[in-house]
C-alpha cells in the first residue's frame, strides 16, 4: 500500500484459524455465476465478532497457487463463498417445468368454481461428477417474492437471501436435485370446460374432500365422461359411414359399367348387386345407431347442465353442534 509523506496508517492484520473447505459453488442467478458449470470456492466462516471487508482473496493449497477470488463483505460469524476458477468437472442439466393445481374451493355457484390456485415451478438439477474424487456442492437458490418454497429438497444453510442446498457426489456419478416453488393464485374455473373438468378432477383425486359437494362432482365427472364416449361412438360411427359410403359409390360405378358391357357374365353382376346391397343395409344401421347415440348424448348433456345448475358449495352439510342434557338443562334454567 502507498502511505503519502507527513501521514500515517494503520492496517489490521488478523491470523486466526478459520472453519472452511473447498467445494463447488453453482449460481446460476447472478451475473458472475455459470447456468452449466459450478465454480470452485472456499467456504469459509467469519471466526471473529467484526465483519470482515470486501477484497482479493488468495487461495494456495499443497504449497502452491491455485487461484485468486473477490469476497463480498463477510458479518461476524458468518459463512461465505469465494470462487477462484471455473471448473468444469462437474456438469449440471437444469429441466424447468409448471403446473397449477387447486389448492383450496372458496365458492361454487352454477358449475364456475372460484378458486385458490397453486402455481407450482419445478427445477429439477441434475448434477454430473467427472472426477476420480467425491465432490461436494452447494446449489445457490434465490425464491423470487410471492413465492414459497416447498419441502421437495432440505435446504442446508441460507446466504443471505438465497437459500444454500449443499449435496454430495460420488465420483463418476450424478444426483437429482428437485426444488418446487409456489404461489397462490385466485382464479374462476368452468367446470364445463376441458381444462376446468381436468383440474376439478385432479383435485377431487389428491385432496380429502367429503360431503354432498363431493358427491355432486363426481356425478358429473361420470356424466362428462358418459358424454365423451358417446361422442366417440358417433364419430366412429359416421367415419365407418364415410367408408360405406365410398365404397358403395365404387360398386354403383361397377354395376353401371358391367351393364354397358353386353358380354358380361351374370354372376359377376349378381355378386357385386348383392355386396352394394348388403353395404347398403350396414349404412342404414348406422344411420339407425348414429340416430340413437346422439339421443344418448342429449339426455346425458341435459342431466349434466341441470346438475351444474343445482351445484353449490352452500349445499354442503352443516354440522350441528353437540349439546349434552346437563348443558340442556342447564339453558332451560337460564332461560327460567
Amino acid at each position: 500500500m502507498t502511505v503519502p509523506r507527513s501521514t500515517s496508517a494503520m492496517v489490521s492484520i488478523l491470523h486466526a484459524d478459520a472453519e472452511g473447505e473447498v467445494v463447488y459453488l453453482y449460481d446460476p442467478e447472478s451475473s458472475r455465476g455459470n447456468t452449466q458449470y459450478p465454480f470452485r470456492a472456499v467456504r469459509l466462516k467469519n471466526p471473529t465478532e467484526s465483519a470482515l471487508e470486501s477484497g482479493p482473496v488468495t487461495v494456495f493449497g499443497d504449497g502452491r497457487f491455485i487461484g485468486e477470488g473477490l469476497s463480498e463483505p463477510i458479518p461476524a460469524h458468518a459463512q461465505a463463498f469465494i470462487p477462484f476458477a471455473l471448473d468444469r468437472q462437474i456438469v449440471v442439466e437444469r429441466n424447468d417445468s409448471e403446473r397449477d393445481a387447486i389448492h383450496h374451493i372458496i365458492t361454487v355457484q352454477r358449475g364456475v368454481f372460484h378458486t385458490e390456485l397453486q402455481h407450482v415451478r419445478r427445477s429439477v438439477l441434475t448434477l454430473n461428477n467427472r472426477l476420480t474424487d467425491k465432490a461436494v456442492v452447494y446449489v445457490k437458490h434465490l425464491v423470487p417474492a410471492g413465492y414459497v418454497l416447498a419441502k421437495t429438497a432440505k435446504v442446508s444453510s441460507r446466504l443471505g437471501d438465497a437459500h444454500l442446498f449443499r449435496v454430495e457426489i460420488d465420483p463418476g456419478a450424478k444426483v437429482d436435485l428437485a426444488i418446487e416453488e409456489s404461489t397462490p393464485v385466485f382464479t374462476t374455473t368452468d367446470i364445463r370446460s376441458p381444462d376446468g373438468m381436468g383440474l376439478i378432477r385432479a383435485y377431487l383425486s389428491s385432496a380429502v374432500v367429503e360431503g354432498p359437494l363431493k358427491k355432486q362432482v363426481d356425478e358429473l365427472l361420470q356424466l362428462n365422461t358418459e358424454m365423451e364416449n358417446i361422442e366417440q361412438k358417433i364419430a366412429t360411427t359416421r367415419e365407418q359411414m364415410t367408408e360405406y359410403r365410398a365404397r358403395m359409390d365404387e360398386l354403383h360405378a361397377q354395376i353401371i359399367t358391367l351393364r354397358a358391357v353386353k358380354s358380361t357374365t351374370g354372376a359377376l353382376l349378381n355378386n357385386l348387386e348383392k355386396k352394394l346391397s348388403d353395404i347398403s343395409d350396414r349404412l342404414s344401421k348406422a344411420t339407425v345407431a348414429v340416430v340413437g347415440f346422439q339421443e344418448q348424448a342429449m339426455v346425458a348433456r341435459i342431466r349434466f347442465q341441470d346438475g351444474v345448475a343445482e351445484l353449490s358449495l352452500d349445499n354442503q352439510a352443516r354440522k350441528e353442534p353437540v349439546v349434552s342434557k346437563d348443558e340442556q338443562r342447564s339453558s332451560v334454567g337460564a332461560r327460567k
